[in-house]
């Protein structure tokens, strides 16, 4: 997984203002990632390797909360534009 060209980078420092994300992940880095589970987690073992068998069925958004010690941590979060898309095969 990587930024894309336009992608605003992530950041442990809290922001207000709007920021535009482009996360991707290539075909090979979808690869590396099923290798990995497949080896870490044994009962996934059959899933297939070929990227051209899955498909994209959740997607999910962790905002996390940052709360400095003696602070009370506020979560505000406005999302737009939301997309999944494929971009090239």
């Amino acid at each position: 997984m990587h930024p894309g060209k336009d992608s605003a980078l992530f950041t442990s420092q809290p922001f207000a203002e709007y920021r535009h994300y482009d996360v991707r992940v290539t075909a090979a880095e979808l690869k590396t990632a099923i290798v990995a589970m497949q080896k870490r987690f044994t009962e996934t073992a059959a899933v297939s390797g070929n990227i051209a068998d899955l498909r994209l069925i959740h997607f999910n958004l962790n905002p996390e909360v940052f709360a400095p010690k003696g602070s009370h941590g506020q979560l505000g979060l406005a999302l737009r534009n939301i997309r999944v898309e494929l971009v090239s095969r």
